[in-house]
């Protein structure tokens, strides 16, 4: 993600991204390397990133809409969405915009805005944001929320009010 903020962060004054994709930890997982051999390739979880590049005033804030939105979208518009302040940080995020996203109390993922010596690493001129959403956490949430369930509309439906009235032929009416 950060490469593709490298390469167009001067064909637009703002850039969004997202990749849905493995995440590699420094542990053994249980798929193996080859057929024959007990060597295991390392722990992989999929993970939902988000990346935002702009000039914008509140570019971190924008970050936690369009989460909040996801969020409300895939699992209940009643969804409860919070962003509390982290103290882990990854080696990359800045210690003062950084925050951890919680669903019902739940932790699954984190949005912090890129630190000013990762962002020189990389070489890119515009401030970054951006989130990482653990993608299973996130489909348990969204599968487990009640469905709201949708009925056909009757073919005729009930009538609340009759009325007949007999008049006179003579009276006119439109």
């Amino acid at each position: 993600l950060i490469a593709n903020i490298k390469s167009n962060q001067f064909k637009a004054d703002s850039l969004a991204f997202f990749e849905l994709g493995g995440v590699f930890f420094n542990a053994p997982g249980s798929l193996k390397k080859e057929a024959q051999g007990d060597s295991t390739i390392p722990y992989q979880e999929k993970h939902l990133g988000i990346i935002l590049a702009g000039e914008e005033k509140d570019l971190f804030g924008r970050a936690k809409g369009i989460i909040s939105s996801l969020i409300k979208d895939l699992i209940t518009r009643d969804a409860i969405c919070e962003f509390v302040l982290s103290e882990e940080l990854p080696g990359w995020a800045d210690n003062k915009i950084i925050a951890k996203i919680k669903v019902y109390g739940r932790e699954i993922g984190l949005v912090a805005a890129l630190n000013k010596a990762a962002s020189d690493n990389v070489n890119l001129k515009k401030p970054v944001v951006i989130a990482e959403i653990n993608f299973k956490d996130l489909c348990e949430l969204t599968f487990s929320a009640q469905t709201t369930h949708f009925k056909e509309l009757p073919k005729y439906p009930t009538v609340v009010r009759d009325f007949a009235f007999v008049i006179k032929k003579k009276i006119l009416y439109n």
